[in-house]
């Protein structure tokens, strides 16, 4: 009589379920907090690039385009992996051991 009750209640496991809030797909606040910060960063560079050359049109690009090329890098796809992600696995990859140098002995001498 129990294994036909536990049959019928089968064990739902939800997909595709976020355990934060995102602003939109990929983009939630750890990735807003990045974005803010490399805005911050492109006006100090857009004011240092202003400066000497005394050209808005150049700061005003270089403005707008780091933290847009920031969201580009850090959105994650549908299998939470960003460029930067990409990026990081690849660079830990060249770093690891590929070559594994062994003389083979016969074990039973």
């Amino acid at each position: 009589m129990m294994d036909e009750e536990q049959n019928k209640e089968g064990l739902y496991i939800p997909q595709g379920i976020k355990t934060k809030r995102e602003y939109f797909y990929g983009y939630g606040k750890k990735e807003f907090t990045i974005t803010l910060l490399a805005t911050f960063i492109a006006l100090a560079i857009g004011f240092l690039i202003y400066i000497p050359f005394k050209s808005i049109i150049a700061s005003v690009f270089e403005v707008l385009a780091l933290p847009t090329a920031t969201v580009f890098v850090i959105v994650k796809n549908n299998c939470n992996i960003s460029v930067a992600d990409q990026v990081k696995f690849m660079l830990d990859y060249a770093r690891v051991q590929k070559k594994y140098f062994y003389v083979y002995q016969d074990e039973w001498q």
